[in-house]
Parts: C-alpha cells; structure tokens; sequence
C-alpha cells in the first residue's frame, strides 16, 4: 500500500489511560502501527485471491510483516491482535497467506478531520483549476476580441467620394463616370443586392464586366472636309476620294 507524506493520524492523550494499549511497548508499538498503515479512504487490495475495496479504517497485510516490522516475535504479534480483537478494538479476517485487519469505530475519532482535510484539498485542487481555466478564458476572449477588431477595421465599408471614384476610373481607363456611380449606389443606400457593399473598388470592377460588349468610347471621324494631305498631296482621283468619303462614313456609322 502506497501513503501520501501529508497524511497524518490523530493520537489522543487519553491513550495514556487505556490499560490494553499501555501494557507495554510492544503493544502500544503495534498500535500505532495499525493506525498508521489502515486505509483513511476506499481503496483496492487483494485478499485471499481476490481484489477487494478496502474501507477506511482497513487494510490487509501478511502474517508475518508486522512482526518483522516492529521486531516482535510472531506469537506475542498473535496474542497482541488477539487481545485487540477481544477488547473490540480491531476485527480480524484470516487467510493462508494474509489477514483483513479492520479498525472499530476508526470513523468516530479519525476520519472526520481527513475527509474534512481532504475535501480541503479537493476545493483547493478545483479552485486552482477553474482560476486556471478561467484565466486561459480570459486570454482566449481576449485574442478574439483583438482578432475581430482587426478584422472589423479591415473590413468595415466606408463610402467613397465622387473624386475617389474618378481617380480608380481614370486609372483603369473604364470609362465609367464616377458621379453616375456614387448616385447609383448612393440611392440604394450603398447596398448591393440585399447585401452592403463592402468593397466599392470591386462594384466598380463589375460595372467594367457588365459593360464590356459596350465600346468605352464613341469615336468622331470627321467626314468633311477631306484632309488637305488626301485633296492637295495626293494623286487620288475624284473617283478615289469619293470612294475614300464612302468608308469613312460607314466607319463612322460602326462607331455610333
């Protein structure tokens, strides 16, 4: 059986008195001895073959340990067990190899301070551990508050103004005017879809994609007069510059 260096028996002065306790050394010996090595909580044990709970106030040990350990003789151990049985101090079961040693009445007069003692303990080990969790909670609740305010500032839609809208235009060559854009959206409460916009760069993209089957620009071509380097410079016949007026119009008319 394994002990706890911090578990500890209670002797009372009274001992001093008991007559079955104070025949001798010997006797008192082995009764400190008993009170030192029972169980002072349920614990596993085997006797007799078998793996039993021992209660407080028990334990098994073999015939022959406790004289080797106090140096008593095996027949004065018997007869002092046997005179602690008789006063009803101890119960005894006995097997082959080893014997149950019960302690009476151990509960009246030991165990009520260890359980106290131990439930100490045990509110002091729960303590530790809720402050401990507690304390990791707090970390944790910490790091997200820290996390989700930096994805918050990251993320949070601030509307443009019409100069910003312009510039991103201008840079991308979309052709799209920047003030029929910030209305747009304006109007609907910078929403798109059922959605707020969280990015007005990408909106701006969208319009681009939408709006590519449509030309960016429309194109003048400047039909009349012919330029002076086809009239004056050239050698083109009236026919030619005639020919010349005729796909200039229709470039002109692909472009509108």
């Amino acid at each position: 059986m394994e002990y706890n260096d911090k578990e500890y028996i209670k002797l009372y002065r009274k001992l001093l008195e008991n007559t079955t306790i104070m025949i001798d050394a010997d006797h008192l010996a082995l009764w400190t001895y008993i009170l030192l090595i029972v169980a002072w909580k349920e614990c596993y044990a085997n006797f007799n073959g078998e793996k039993i709970k021992l209660k407080a106030g028990q334990f098994v040990i073999g015939r022959k340990s406790i004289a080797n350990k106090l140096n008593i003789s095996e027949s004065k151990t018997q007869r002092i067990l046997k005179k602690f049985e008789s006063e009803h101090m101890i119960e005894q079961q006995m097997s082959s190899k080893s014997r149950l040693i019960t302690v009476l009445n151990w509960s009246s007069y030991q165990s009520c301070e260890q359980q106290i003692e131990q439930q100490m303990n045990n509110k002091r080990t729960t303590d530790e551990q809720q402050m401990n969790t507690e304390e990791e909670y707090k970390k944790l609740i910490s790091k997200e508050i820290k996390n989700n305010s930096k994805d918050i500032v990251g993320k949070t839609f601030v509307k443009p103004t019409v100069d910003e809208v312009n510039d991103y235009c201008l840079e991308r060559s979309n052709g799209i005017k920047a003030d029929e854009f910030v209305d747009f959206y304006e109007s609907k409460g910078w929403y798109v879809g059922k959605n707020k916009m969280k990015d007005w760069r990408a909106a701006i993209r969208t319009w681009e994609n939408k709006n590519k089957s449509k030309p960016l620009y429309k194109r003048e071509v400047i039909i009349e007069p012919i330029p002076e380097y086809v009239s004056k410079n050239s050698k083109m016949s009236e026919e030619e510059v005639n020919n010349l007026k005729e796909r200039l119009k229709k470039m002109s008319m692909n472009n509108k």
